[in-house]
Parts: structure tokens; sequence; C-alpha cells
């Protein structure tokens, strides 16, 4: 075994950094790495009134589920995050969006069997659950596209690995579920609609060799509750984007979200932990006591 295998197997493990640029600027993106034991990735970007916040899932190496973390975006790069939402199961991509004036996330909470609505009780800093949506669903990665009375939403469904598509009415918290013809992605979300020149995009997940080893882009040419036709545009990969602090040789990427003003992605690289004996251990430990 060469040393740098040595190296890896003793000290590395993979860990996610986050980064941010102006929209449509084709600037190297600011990246925020990760602390000792805290990395950070799904990223989203909102604004509200004069400031901008960037959520994220934060990973502890010595805790075993995510939590939701926010930071102030401060001359266009990453504030310091700080714990916003923290359950007794992982949480992460939170889709964090505005609905009459009202501040609302809809992150992953796949662990729970539930799809689970927060509305925030003080933005950014303070959330609490507004509507459990569904039960017995193993639902990850939800996108949104607006309607004049809630969202249809795409959610990845990891029991069947294919994408389910709902229409949530925010007025009662109502979900129902759509099976709207035509062609579109099956694939993994891994990000939110957005805008683009007045066009509705997002982006899917390609994971077929290494988990965020693609980003495909796609269009929407019609989305309603009976129709859904979409387009492969383009690709991106952690090749085709430069970053400022870059010291690190990054592999992957699996999320990107833009909110006209800036955009944010996530990205892999392998991480120095010193003390990477003792996570495994407190992990099989976490693992065997909560089985």
């Amino acid at each position: 075994m060469d040393i740098q295998r040595i190296i890896k197997k003793l000290a590395l493990l993979p860990a996610y950094a986050v980064a941010i640029r102006e929209a449509g600027s084709n600037q190297p993106y600011h990246v925020k790495y990760p602390s000792m034991h805290r990395w950070y990735a799904d990223p989203f970007v909102c604004h509200d009134e004069a400031r901008t916040y960037v959520f994220v899932e934060l990973m502890h190496a010595y805790q075993r589920y995510g939590q939701i973390a926010v930071a102030p975006v401060e001359q266009g790069k990453i504030g310091d995050f700080h714990v916003v939402l923290d359950e007794p199961f992982h949480l992460s991509f939170p889709n964090v969006f505005q609905w009459q004036g009202v501040w609302y996330m809809l992150p992953e909470t796949k662990m729970s069997h539930q799809l689970r609505l927060y509305r925030a009780k003080q933005f950014p800093v303070a959330w609490k659950l507004d509507h459990v949506l569904m039960e017995d669903v193993t639902l990850v990665d939800h996108a949104l596209f607006p309607q004049p009375d809630g969202f249809l939403v795409v959610s990845h469904d990891t029991s069947v690995k294919r994408n389910r598509i709902y229409y949530l009415r925010m007025a009662d918290g109502s979900v129902e579920e759509l099976h709207p013809e035509g062609k579109f992605s099956n694939g993994r979300p891994g990000g939110t609609f957005y805008q683009n020149d007045g066009r509705w995009q997002h982006v899917i997940q390609d994971c077929k060799r290494a988990y965020g080893d693609f980003l495909h882009v796609y269009e929407t040419a019609c989305f309603t509750e009976r129709a859904f036709e979409e387009q492969e545009i383009c690709t991106m990969s952690v090749g085709d984007v430069a970053f400022l602090q870059d010291n690190h040789a990054m592999e992957h990427l699996h999320t990107y979200n833009t909110d006209g003003v800036y955009e944010v992605i996530d990205l892999q690289y392998m991480k120095w932990y010193p003390d990477k004996m003792f996570i495994h251990w407190w992990q099989e430990y976490l693992e065997h006591r909560h089985r």
C-alpha cells in the first residue's frame, strides 16, 4: 500500500463546502469551507428586506443526524453558520420560501417518515412545525413550482427510486398527488425551481458513478396539474466552475440554487481528520445505540 492510500485510510473523510457568487456573473465562487468537525451541504439562498441568507444542512462528525443552519451573506461571502432547526431525526435540503409575506421551510425529513412544513417564528433564526403534510412516506429533496394557491412539488421517493408530483395548497396544508402527462425527469432534484431570463429551470442530480457526479439542468416548457414537459439544456460538473480560496481538490457537486441575486452550490472533497478513528468508533456506537 503506497503512502497516499495509507494517509487516506487513516485520516481522510469526504466533507462538503458551500460556495456563492453573484447570479449570472461567471465569476469564481467564494467558498465557505467547513470547520474542524462541521461541514455544510444543500445550500439554499434567499433575500429578506436588506439581507441575504444561506441555509444549509449542517453535519457534525460526532453527531448522527444533520441539522439546518443559516448564515448571512456579507459582501458577497457566506458568514458564520448557526443551527436554527434541530430534530431527533436527520434534516437536510432546507428549501426556504416565502408565501403571503411569511417564510416557510420544506426540508428533507425522510427519517421521520413524514413530509413536514415549518414556519418561521422569527426569520431566519427560529422555526416551528406548521403542518405534517403527509405520513408514511419516504420522500427527499423537494423542488417547488409556484401556483396561485400554493406549489406544485417534485419530490424523490427513495422507496421506488423515482419522483412523485404533488399539489401543495398553502391555505390548509393539503397535499394531493398528481399524475401529469408529458416528458420529464425522474431523477432526484438537486435544487428547487428558479427563473433564468424569464424561463423556469431546475437541476437534477446524477449519481450513477458517484454521489454528485453531475448536475443536469432542465428547462420547463409546461408544468400544470395535468401536464409536465421539460428538456435538458446542459450539464454542470465540478470541473465547470472556478473557486476562490481553492486550496482543496474538489471532486463533486450535487446542489445548485439561486434567488436571482446570488447562486450557491456545494462541493465535496476529502478532508483531513486527525481523529478519524475516533469518529468511526463514535458513529458505530451511535448506530448500535439506536438499533
